[in-house]
């Protein structure tokens, strides 16, 4: 059998699978998390999910560069890099605001390859994905880039420190 030189689709969907469950297991309100040195919050769930796909990441494709937001394994001259963030959307988890997810991306050089991104917490779980040449889907379904030519009749929605905004 082959030597994979990234993770496959496949495994990226395991990893964003296991993330929810991480992520499902510490969602409640009112979690108390450390503040990091840019003061943006770091929650028990963004360590063990981080750990998680850096533990798979050394086990089975150390010869890759890992970036996760809260730990990595760089490898000089690699071809390909996986870089994840364990909970985009850390300060809405942690006051127990179901809207972030898990995001992992392949890439080679800088080069986009394959992407996941998962949102285990809403009504019901999401995942939005997409490979190079093969187009961008959520659950299974093609999606594609909005047909409005201005941003006049595009709904566009941001969150920051200081509450909500939608327009």
């Amino acid at each position: 059998m082959a030597k994979l030189e990234y993770p496959s689709l496949a495994q990226l969907f395991w990893l964003a699978r296991e993330a929810g469950e991480i992520m499902r297991d510490h969602f409640y309100l009112g979690g108390t998390p450390e503040w990091k040195e840019d003061n943006t919050p770091l929650t028990i769930a963004d360590r063990e999910v981080n750990k998680m796909v850096l533990d798979f990441m050394m086990q089975y494709f150390p010869y890759v560069n890992a970036i996760g937001e809260e730990g990595s394994h760089e490898v000089p001259g690699a071809e390909y890099t996986v870089t994840w963030d364990p909970i985009d959307g850390t300060f809405t988890f942690m006051v127990g605001a179901a809207i972030c997810a898990f995001c992992i991306s392949v890439l080679k050089g800088d080069i986009p390859i394959a992407a996941v991104i998962y949102d285990p917490l809403g009504f019901e779980p999401r995942v939005w994905y997409a490979v190079r040449g093969r187009g961008a889907f959520m659950n299974n379904q093609r999606i594609h880039v909005s047909k409005h030519a201005s941003l006049r009749r595009a709904q566009i929605f941001a969150i920051s420190w200081k509450g909500c905004r939608y327009n």
